[in-house]
């Protein structure tokens, strides 16, 4: 009777073992955060007009990430520790080799109470790309921080007019 009810227990864990491995398998998918985050800047406000989020994998090639509140992101809100939910997707494992943020025409500074637009040299056509080089684990979130150093990047010209040279870093937390 014990042969019997020890025969039946490794074949119950055996049985146990390939359903989950089979389970794994059917759902080889890790989830992606990003999140945007600044340092100060002796300005009013940085806003940027974020209109999408793409991520390159490795099985998937490049893959639009959903933003849950696309538009204007003032950066100076996001300092000292703070940050936003930019995007998510659910991505099948592998690997993410880069992150490109792109940005729409309302770019703005605010100095001194005065607001001046921002042109962003290919922030709309091609998007700013950032190497990342990171894992996407089945079952696992990755979560990953635009730093925008919004101090380095905007660029104020002699002439007045205001340009966004964006100084941004991935780290995945």
């Amino acid at each position: 009777m014990k042969r019997i009810f020890l025969a039946l227990s490794i074949i119950a864990v055996v049985i146990a073992c390939n359903k989950s491995e089979c389970i794994k398998k059917a759902d080889n998918n890790g989830f992606l955060a990003v999140r945007l985050t600044d340092a100060p800047a002796l300005y009013d406000s940085v806003n940027v007009d974020v209109v999408g989020v793409e991520v390159h994998s490795n099985t998937t090639g490049w893959v639009s990430l959903a933003i849950p509140a696309p538009g204007i992101y003032n950066l100076l809100q996001y300092t000292n520790g703070l940050d936003t939910l930019l995007a998510t997707t659910t991505l099948p494992a592998g690997t993410i080799s880069q992150i490109r943020l792109i940005l729409g025409a309302n770019n703005a500074v605010t100095k001194n109470g005065i607001t001046y637009p921002m042109t962003v040299p290919s922030g709309s056509e091609s998007g700013l790309k950032l190497q990342v080089h990171s894992d996407i684990v089945a079952g696992d979130t990755t979560i990953m921080q635009l730093d925008f150093d919004a101090a380095s990047s905007v660029v104020e010209e002699g002439n007045g007019d205001f340009h966004l040279k964006p100084v941004l870093r991935a780290v995945i937390l």
